[in-house]
C-alpha cells in the first residue's frame, strides 16, 4: 500500500531535507576551509568573510532544492534560512561546548532569514531544465 503525502507534508519534508543538506554542505566546506587555513597560513581576518560565503552557498543550494516546483521562493527561503541558522548555531555550539544567547545570535537569525528569502527568490527565478525544454 503506497501512501501519498499531502502537499503540506511534502513542503515540510522538502524544507527539512533542504536544511539538512545545507548543514552537511556547510560542515564539509568548513572542514575544507580549515585545511586551507592550515596549509596556506591564512590570517584570522579571512575567517568571517569565508564563513559568510559558506553560509550563502549552503543556503542557495538548499533554496534550489526546496523551490523545485518554483513556487513561494520567499517564504520557503525564509524558513530554510531560519532553520539553517538555528540548526547550525546549535551544532557548532555543541562542538564548541558553549552557547551564548546574545544580540549577535538575534542578528544571525535575522541575517539568515533575509539571506534565505533573497536566495529563495533567486532560486525560484532560475530556469529549470523542464522550462527550457518547453520553450523549444
Amino acid at each position: 500500500m503506497s501512501q501519498t503525502l499531502s502537499p503540506t507534508k511534502k513542503v515540510i519534508l522538502s524544507t527539512l531535507l533542504a536544511t539538512c543538506i545545507s548543514i552537511l554542505i556547510s560542515l564539509a566546506l568548513i572542514l575544507l576551509f580549515a585545511f586551507v587555513i592550515k596549509w596556506f597560513h591564512l590570517p584570522d581576518s579571512a575567517i568571517v568573510p569565508v564563513n559568510y560565503v559558506i553560509k550563502v552557498v549552503s543556503l542557495f543550494i538548499a533554496c534550489l532544492f526546496v523551490t523545485r516546483n518554483q513556487k513561494n521562493g520567499l517564504k520557503k527561503g525564509v524558513v530554510v534560512g531560519l532553520l539553517y541558522t538555528l540548526l547550525s548555531t546549535f551544532i557548532f555550539s555543541l562542538l564548541a561546548m558553549q552557547f551564548t544567547f546574545s544580540l549577535s545570535f538575534i542578528y544571525d537569525l535575522l541575517i539568515g532569514m533575509a539571506m534565505g528569502g533573497i536566495l529563495g527568490i533567486i532560486a525560484v527565478n532560475i530556469p529549470r531544465k523542464n522550462d527550457i525544454e518547453e520553450t523549444l
